[in-house]
């Protein structure tokens, strides 16, 4: 049977990944307005325009790691419960043939 526990950790730690790197892309959105409000000039735009576009791909990296993280947990979820049920029935087989043998 899938470990719930073991899928949960390893969410977790995509969690944190995402977590660390929303805290660097903070960081480095500070730097850039510090850089932007010290020094105008056309090299600055164009470092602004690049640090964005970098920015942005840092923003949907983040995303997919949350949404990753809540996928694994929802999908290890629903494995464990079709192996639960699957085991139930199995079981209920194994009674009805038991009751059948012995009548």
């Amino acid at each position: 049977m899938i470990n719930v526990s073991v899928a949960s950790s390893e969410a977790s730690k995509l969690t944190n990944n995402s977590n660390e790197a929303s805290d660097v892309k903070k960081d480095v959105d500070s730097i850039r307005n510090g850089i932007d409000s010290s020094w105008k000039s056309i090299e600055i735009m164009s470092l602004n325009l690049d640090v964005d576009k970098i920015m942005g791909q840092m923003s949907s990296s983040i995303n997919e790691l949350q949404t990753l993280s809540n996928d694994i947990v929802t999908t290890a979820e629903e494995i464990r419960r079709e192996e639960e049920e699957a085991e139930e029935r199995r079981r209920e087989a194994e009674a009805k043939a038991a009751e059948a043998k012995a009548n």
